[in-house]
């Protein structure tokens, strides 16, 4: 793991970077232009060069935010994403996410499919009863979930007959119950560097359960396509989206709608995408909106 002195400087220059960014920006175009006179433009380059070099952004450095290491992390999501390989995860073991819609959702989605594992997002607001299903008909491997939720599900845990592995999103970087292994320590764990899983379009890439309206949910298996072919043809061709967007989205990411909405399409298209962790009650989306 980086040291913290390591990932405090970048947080400085990148501080700096955005403090003078604009004035940067005003010197460098005058720099560029030919039509102004040769001495203002000197004059411009020395102004330039009085300024803090950490201020210039190629001095700023992308890190894991968590563990502060600067190889083998996600561009969009600055986190490290070799935790499910490490495990022994590899093409088409399943995980089962019970998870709230916070960016560790986003993390493991993203992170088991790079690996060719096969993420399965589910509703948060079920039984115990719900999940044993969920778990022994997919036969997951792992489960992924937040620490609130895994105190309803615990007693549960002899009838999960697959399961090898729960990782839990716990409130305390420091807590970790017996039987389980704390999501937060593996990321920190994890190893820089990270070679994606030879997948194809064709492969599986996620699923996600039906509601069980006509008898029991049914896990629905969407491929390594699909989410690029709905951020292409709808996301970017029909909603328009790009990077001056802002999306906020009523569904949950463990829906169909809300993964799109609220993950996926945003992402996608260069936009931001604003996370809500509880129910999406109408006060709390309209406080959210303001």
């Amino acid at each position: 793991m980086a040291k913290t002195s390591a990932v405090e400087k970048n947080k400085r220059r990148e501080r700096l970077s955005t403090l003078h960014a604009a004035k940067r920006a005003a010197l460098k175009g005058i720099i560029m232009d030919r039509s102004l006179p040769v001495e203002e433009r000197f004059e411009a380059t020395l102004k330039l060069a009085q300024l803090p070099r950490n201020g210039a952004k190629n001095r700023v450095r992308l890190r894991c935010e968590l563990t502060g290491r600067p190889r083998g992390n996600y561009r969009k999501f600055k986190l490290s994403r070799n935790m499910l390989r490490e495990l022994g995860y590899k093409l088409e073991d399943r995980l089962i996410m019970v998870c709230h819609d916070t960016p560790e959702f986003i993390y493991t989605f993203c992170g088991a499919i790079k690996i060719g594992a096969v993420p399965i997002p589910v509703n948060t607001m079920m039984q115990s009863s719900d999940y044993e299903y969920f778990l022994n008909n997919s036969r997951a491997k792992g489960l992924v979930i937040h620490e609130d939720l895994w105190e309803q599900l615990e007693p549960a845990r002899e009838r999960f007959a697959f399961l090898e592995h729960v990782i839990v999103i716990y409130e305390s970087a420091n807590k970790v119950l017996e039987g389980t292994l704390s999501y937060h320590q593996l990321i920190q764990r994890a190893a820089k560097e990270l070679t994606a899983a030879p997948t194809n379009k064709d492969d599986a890439a996620f699923w996600l359960f039906s509601s069980g309206s006509t008898g029991e949910p049914k896990g629905v298996i969407h491929l390594q396509h699909d989410m690029e072919y709905a951020l292409n043809t709808y996301a970017k061709q029909v909603l328009e989206m790009n990077e001056h967007d802002r999306c906020l989205s009523a569904s949950k990411l463990y829906f169909a709608y809300g993964l799109g909405g609220g993950m996926y399409f945003p992402l996608g298209s260069g936009a931001s995408t604003v996370l809500i962790k509880e129910r999406p009650l109408p006060e709390t989306m309209f406080q959210a909106i303001e």
